[in-house]
């Protein structure tokens, strides 16, 4: 660990001797790409070598931040579009210190999948309401496209990387295992069926599970041992109905209503 937070910082030093705007806070750079101030050469110089310092400190395990990075390389992407556009169709294309400002507003609303965010601040930030119109449609699609693709923000994910779940009501399917929804034992028929039945395993999410059974047009499924010694063969079987059993029965446990039962 610490050789892998050594190479991260020779990296980012490495890359700000490239580009000293990347580094820090970069607040006078934003202001800058606000104030139209960067050529485009500088703007997609700065937003190469950021992404790519950030993604070392990230990576090498150092607490570099995301949300502030987000915001700064949404402006460096901001104002780069800005330029391009200006050049392609000056006499329709706005001036880029408000694509800066909208980049700025997308790509922190998709960092937290939190599209009212970034609207707010860019908002709140410029002072003006002119910019309100295209913020939402920006922050909007962007919020959209990362949580379809990648499923939530930049904090959830990290979260599940550490194996915490993070959720405000009852589980989802790919909160529970395939052993909680086990039936011990195996069945002579499912063991007569045994080339023909899908295969899963202990630890295999229930989400997992019935995709595993709707491709293979099962209802049933053999499951195996997690690697203990000897313990190759099958453990049990789940199916379908077990498993959306099983779902309702953690969803009722954790609702509030289960909660406070058990307080009582």
């Amino acid at each position: 660990a610490p050789a892998k937070a050594a190479l991260g910082g020779l990296a980012v030093g490495l890359a700000g001797l490239l580009a000293p705007r990347a580094l820090g806070t970069g607040i006078e750079s934003m202001n800058a790409a606000l104030g139209g101030e960067l050529t485009l050469g500088v703007l997609c110089l700065v937003l190469l070598v950021k992404l790519f310092a950030t993604a070392a400190t990230l990576g090498s395990g150092s607490p570099g931040g995301s949300f502030f990075p987000a915001v700064f390389l949404g402006a460096m992407l901001g104002g780069t579009f800005g330029q391009i556009a200006q050049a392609v169709a000056p006499g329709i294309a706005s001036a880029p210190s408000s694509y800066a400002a909208v980049g700025m507003g997308a790509v922190a609303a998709g960092a937290t999948v939190a599209p009212l965010t970034g609207v707010m601040m860019m908002v709140e930030l410029t002072g003006s309401w002119q910019i309100a119109a295209p913020l939402l449609i920006s922050c909007c699609t962007a919020a959209a496209v990362v949580q379809g693709v990648l499923g939530g923000s930049i904090y959830q994910l990290g979260a599940r990387r550490r194996g915490v779940k993070l959720r405000s009501d009852g589980p989802a399917l790919s909160d529970l295992s395939v052993a909680q929804a086990l039936e011990p034992g195996t069945p002579a028929a499912a063991l007569r069926d045994d080339g023909r039945l899908p295969r899963l395993h202990e630890d295999d999410d229930l989400e997992e599970a019935l995709r595993t059974l709707a491709s293979a047009g099962a209802t049933t499924a053999l499951v195996l041992a997690d690697g203990a010694p000897g313990s190759t063969g099958p453990v049990g079987i789940v199916t379908r109905q077990g498993i959306l059993d099983t779902w309702q029965r953690m969803a009722a446990e954790r609702s509030p209503k289960a909660a406070a039962a058990a307080d009582e």
